[in-house]
């Protein structure tokens, strides 16, 4: 079995900077991970004796023993202190069935029988020096006192959730694993991005927030793509859509609000995280926010494997064409999702290579033969009779110049020919029924 990587190196990677790391990320180990993950163990193990809690913990989660890494944030409901909703990384995941029934590792795991909720990370001050900045809002002087006098009693957190009492308790997730070179700014970071109607961008993935606020952008991070948005009453009942109350927080007049989830080839994937942009882009739009969405250009499929292929310029680049919400509902209702099997660079499309079965789309300007292209196709289908041909155009005009250069009936042509329909036809769409 391969050595796990360190959760310094593996964050690294992200391109997250290292302060930022150490105020966010603890290993942990053995006991360790239970009391973190496993707060609210009544309702997760439906047992009240505390020797029956720890069989069913054992039972379910010994594979955290085994060590991973731990990530949480800041509770925007409770006066930003410490959350203690988190991930857990395992270094040997449980396996563990999929919507389709499949047996796939669980690679992250969250508190059970606990809502999700969303990642505000704690923000070295070089890194809130840089937002400022990079957004021209001047950071309050009150804000700078207490960053240079009292920062370790910031750190010391409060109350925020209550744990289990049945569990051993854990360490404040508040607590760095390392102590960073420059002193934290909570809760004051996350507020004056609040008070100042500062743009976030929302991502799927803690490490991609941390990328971007490594960059200088307020990122919140979900979960998953299905995170920032409830479907059903806390009793369980189904009930139209809204966000989550996290999210409701930062829903202000006005706001920009960048939307930037991973990019996939699979189409499923595709329609379900589109489908999830757009619900989210709704409420947050019927919220009076300015929504945009930033389309990673892949084959990187992450933000964060974005910028540290391709640099923070790029990045920036690509949020400065960010499209506006409504326009980018516009494109997906037409934007084809199957990616393309063949691309040609070439003045006209010449002969083309179509399969034996299916549905054969091709995407070409005007000009450039796509007629010409189909016509060995039609006249092998012509002379063999094997099967009838059928032109479908938008417009009368077009349908009887293809049919023409095709050999074929327009409809209106197969009453007084002698072939009729015997080889097929063209019409326009609106003729179809």
């Amino acid at each position: 079995m391969n050595a796990p990587i360190s959760p310094l190196s593996e964050w690294l990677e992200s391109g997250v900077d290292p302060d930022l790391i150490a105020l966010n990320v603890q290993t942990l180990s053995g006991d360790t991970p239970y009391p973190y993950l496993l707060y609210e163990i009544n309702a997760a193990s439906g047992r009240v004796h505390p020797g029956a809690q720890w069989r069913w913990a054992r039972k379910h989660y010994s594979h955290i023993e085994h060590g991973g890494w731990w990530c949480s944030g800041q509770d925007p409901l409770n006066n930003w202190q410490p959350m203690y909703w988190g991930c857990f990384k395992p270094h040997q995941p449980r396996n563990a069935f999929d919507p389709k029934g499949k047996i796939k590792p669980v690679k992250y795991e969250h508190p059970p029988k606990t809502p999700t909720r969303a990642f505000f990370l704690q923000v070295p001050d070089h890194i809130w020096a840089k937002v400022a900045a990079r957004y021209g809002v001047p950071i309050d002087p009150e804000d700078l006192e207490l960053l240079s006098g009292g920062a370790g009693e910031l750190l010391s957190g409060g109350a925020g959730e209550r744990k289990d009492e049945n569990l051993s308790s854990a360490p404040s997730p508040c607590s760095p694993s390392a102590t960073p070179t420059s002193s934290p700014n909570q809760p004051q970071f996350w507020q004056w991005v609040w008070d100042n109607n500062i743009p976030v961008i929302i991502v799927e993935g803690v490490k991609k927030a941390g990328c971007l606020l490594t960059l200088g952008y307020a990122a919140i991070a979900l979960p998953g793509v299905t995170g920032g948005v409830r479907t059903k009453t806390l009793q369980g009942e189904k009930c139209d859509p809204y966000l989550i109350p996290e999210l409701q927080h930062f829903a202000t007049e006005e706001r920009e609000i960048y939307i930037c989830f991973d990019r996939d080839s699979k189409r499923q994937t595709i329609q379900n995280v589109n489908r999830e942009i757009g619900k989210l882009g709704r409420l947050f739009t019927a919220a009076k926010c300015s929504v945009k969405v930033i389309n990673l250009p892949g084959p990187e499929k992450g933000v964060d494997d974005f910028v540290v292929l391709k640099g923070s310029d790029a990045f920036s680049a690509l949020k400065n064409e960010a499209q506006g919400f409504q326009f980018w509902l516009a494109r997906e209702s037409w934007l084809l999702t199957y990616p393309a099997s063949l691309r040609l660079n070439s003045r006209y499309l010449g002969k083309l290579p179509y399969p034996e079965s299916g549905l054969a789309c091709i995407k070409a300007p005007k000009g450039t033969g796509k007629t010409q292209a189909l016509t060995n196709l039609v006249s092998q289908s012509l002379s063999t009779g094997d099967r009838r041909v059928l032109i479908i155009t938008h417009r009368i005009q077009l349908g009887r110049a293809i049919c023409a250069s095709l050999g074929i009936n327009y409809i209106d042509e197969t009453r007084d020919s002698a072939e009729g329909k015997l080889f097929g036809y063209g019409l326009c769409i609106d003729s179809l029924h």
